[in-house]
């Protein structure tokens, strides 16, 4: 006996970034982080933007607040940043 599950390759996604950003499925905003984390992976600064601009999404697109909580707190768990610039991206996001 076995069960099967669809595999998927996150990096494919990549092309599809447009398809990504018009989603309201957290999954797309998941996906989305993913892929800024490895484009990221040397550009701290980049990271910076993109961890701001990935949750500022989230309120653009008029989630519920726990879907934003949720999210924000992976997207934060997974997007980390140097102590300056995480502090610099706390003052942006209270600003905002």
């Amino acid at each position: 006996m076995g069960i099967r599950f669809p595999a998927i390759k996150l990096l494919d996604f990549a092309a599809r970034w447009n398809e990504l950003d018009a989603s309201d499925n957290p999954f797309a905003a998941a996906v989305m982080t993913h892929l800024k984390v490895r484009e990221t992976n040397e550009d701290a600064t980049e990271r910076q933007r993109w961890k701001f601009a990935l949750i500022r999404r989230l309120y653009e697109k008029r989630c519920d607040r726990k879907k934003i909580t949720d999210l924000f707190c992976f997207i934060d768990w997974l997007m980390q940043l140097p102590e300056e610039l995480e502090h610099l991206f706390w003052q942006e996001l209270e600003q905002y």
